[in-house]
């Protein structure tokens, strides 16, 4: 069977939201879920409690880790006389660089797929794994799904902590795999990117000096095809830069212009 995984964080209607992982809407206007078999379906949040929902949970998290670094970038906004900018924890929450990312874990399609205890300690061991690999890595709600068309399948929502050198912590996923070492630094990076750069002066080089050497077989073509051109055509150019093949008259109209061009400036011509 395929295993398929979906990563992402918004749509083209904005960020995702938890309230299809909990069923914290009205499922009779959704067409792919069966209200029967909605009982079935396993829930888990970050705090164990089940009698909250997935986005009250999702908001306790981040006002616990992130309302320090929040409070601090809208004093500096402030500051700065930006007032503008100045956001509020919802709109942190759900702003598309800082919301939570969501994975879609489905093992096999609607005509064979795995029993739905199996794929909930498959997702279990993923999440433990993940969490211990990325210590900044915090996996907010699981959701698995029983009561849709298809195969069931698992909705993991997960946020990336990064504390900096002062202990206060914010949402950044870069920052947080560098942290991790699962990620390149920046400079790094830049290492790559120059060697990648130098890669490609050098092949244009050598393109370069490909052109320079093929120009020089042309050039080198033409003065052999010359030198080894018949010898009737080699001595008619020869006599015509001679000058052989003058008349008299033009003879005397060169050697007349030839003297002119002797005098001195300003002198007087006997």
């Amino acid at each position: 069977m395929r295993m398929t995984i979906h990563n992402a964080r918004t749509s083209k209607l904005g960020a995702f939201t938890p309230r299809h992982n909990d069923r914290n809407f009205d499922i009779s206007h959704a067409e792919h879920i069966d209200p029967e078999r909605t009982g079935e379906n396993i829930y888990w949040n970050w705090t164990g409690e089940s009698n909250i929902s997935f986005e009250d949970a999702e908001k306790l998290f981040y006002e616990q880790h992130c309302r320090t670094h929040l409070d601090a970038k809208n004093a500096r906004y402030v500051a700065q006389r930006h007032p503008e900018r100045v956001r509020t924890m919802d709109e942190y929450r759900r702003n598309p660089r800082t919301c939570p990312e969501e994975t879609i874990l489905m093992i096999g399609n609607k005509n064979e797929y795995i029993p739905a205890k199996t794929l909930q300690a498959i997702c279990e061991d993923l999440r433990n794994w993940e969490e211990k690999q990325i210590p900044g890595l915090r996996v907010l709600n699981m959701a698995l799904h029983v009561d849709e068309q298809g195969a069931p399948h698992i909705h993991m929502r997960k946020a990336w902590i990064y504390r900096d050198e002062n202990g206060i912590e914010s949402i950044a996923q870069n920052k947080a795999l560098q942290a991790a070492g699962s990620l390149r630094t920046t400079r790094q990076a830049r290492q790559r990117k120059g060697q990648r750069l130098r890669r490609c002066a050098q092949e244009w080089q050598r393109k370069k000096q490909g052109r320079q050497k093929q120009a020089c077989r042309k050039s080198r073509t033409r003065k052999n095809t010359r030198r080894n051109a018949p010898r009737g055509r080699r001595s008619r150019h020869r006599s015509k830069r001679a000058g052989t093949t003058h008349s008299e008259p033009q003879k005397a109209k060169f050697a007349a212009k030839w003297s002119e061009s002797r005098q001195p400036p300003g002198s007087w011509q006997r």
